[in-house]
């Protein structure tokens, strides 16, 4: 096991010690404690929230819509969790690769719908990003630390790089040799960041 949450049970039995006589009911309030703060972020973390938002924007629908496509969401995400590590890994191995090529697919398409447009997007990014506007723009509504602040944040949802999570999953990969897995790792977020985010910044566009 890796990540954070190994570590964390790690650390619960080295510093509370097997060979202490705790009582069980302080065991299972904490189990409870824990268990109820993980179960409780499939529903208010920023990932269900972004869900929930691009689900109402989208099919233009209300918010108690949405609240319940969270709800949904969340079960759904239960579900697979619930079998362990051996299910999440099934269903990780079959919807990311789907998930992948058909929304990178789906963004070439709308530049295809978009041809002529395109060009000048591409002429906008670098024209913006070497100009004063792009400094301009940032003071304007934040400062330099809320707008690193926000992007390592949004980074951090979507490429999972330094969230612990990742590192879990990596961690039960049945693999001839680490480095091997570790090269996975950092393509995904090379996957993730150039390719998905630069194929989004120009839907977006």
């Amino acid at each position: 096991m890796g990540g954070p949450t190994a570590a964390l049970t790690f650390y619960i039995e080295k510093g509370l010690g097997k060979e202490r006589k705790w009582p069980s009911w302080l065991w299972k309030l904490i189990a409870l404690v824990f268990g109820v703060g993980l179960f409780s972020t499939m529903l208010i973390t920023m990932s269900n929230y972004t869900l929930q938002e691009s689900f109402k924007a989208t099919f233009n629908t209300s918010n108690t819509a949405a609240v319940i496509f969270g709800f949904l969401f969340m079960i759904l995400g239960y579900t697979v969790i619930l079998g362990g590590i051996p299910r999440v890994g099934r269903f990780a191995e079959i919807a990311l690769p789907v998930m992948s090529i058909a929304y990178i697919l789906l963004g070439l398409g709308v530049f295809v719908v978009n041809i002529i447009e395109l060009p000048n997007a591409i002429l906008q990014i670098f024209k913006y990003a070497f100009t004063p506007h792009a400094a301009v723009g940032g003071f304007a509504g934040v400062t330099i630390m809320k707008a690193v602040q926000v992007g390592v944040a949004r980074g951090v949802y979507s490429n999972e790089a330094g969230w612990g999570s990742s590192p879990m999953v990596h961690a039960t990969a049945k693999v001839d040799h680490p480095v091997r897995q570790g090269l996975w790792g950092a393509f995904e977020v090379f996957l993730d960041t150039i390719i998905i985010c630069t194929v989004t910044g120009f839907v977006w566009w």
